[in-house]
């Protein structure tokens, strides 16, 4: 294991080399397959965004997205567009754990469990009847 630089190396280490050789190219498709749809999903999601956002057609959308992402890692290289997935996980970590914070302040349970919107001090709805009248005060409010 001495001369093993990556990990499929240290995989099949100690096959023959015809197994070795098999292994490896399972491994290489197994990753590949995987990493294709990874990419295609976040190309897809890229593509429905600036087709929502500027209204722009599927296939201009698609075609914009694909070329800023291989802008971005042809300005910072590979490690560059590594870095900024990075920070992107990180931010959006960080997202998570103060919108969740900040709605369960907003939101507090009764003792039987029941939810009631804390901040507007609305009693909590117990039965289909009370949903009822509270859709219809709440309508006649609105108007």
């Amino acid at each position: 294991m001495q001369g093993d630089h990556r990990l499929t190396d240290v995989i099949v280490h100690d096959f023959s080399p015809r197994a070795r050789r098999m292994l490896k190219l399972l491994i290489a498709l197994i990753v590949l397959t995987c990493l294709s749809g990874y990419v295609s999903a976040q190309w897809l999601s890229g593509q429905k965004f600036l087709n929502g956002a500027f209204r722009f057609s599927a296939d201009r959308s698609l075609i914009l997205f694909a070329g800023l992402i291989v802008l971005y890692t042809a300005i910072g290289g590979f490690r560059g567009s590594v870095y900024v997935d990075c920070l992107q996980a990180i931010n959006g970590r960080l997202r998570y754990a103060i919108a969740s914070n900040l709605l369960a302040m907003l939101f507090q349970r009764t003792e039987d469990r029941r939810m009631f919107f804390a901040v507007l001090h609305i009693p909590p709805v117990t039965s289909r009847r009370d949903a009822v009248r509270s859709a219809i005060v709440a309508e006649g409010k609105a108007k």
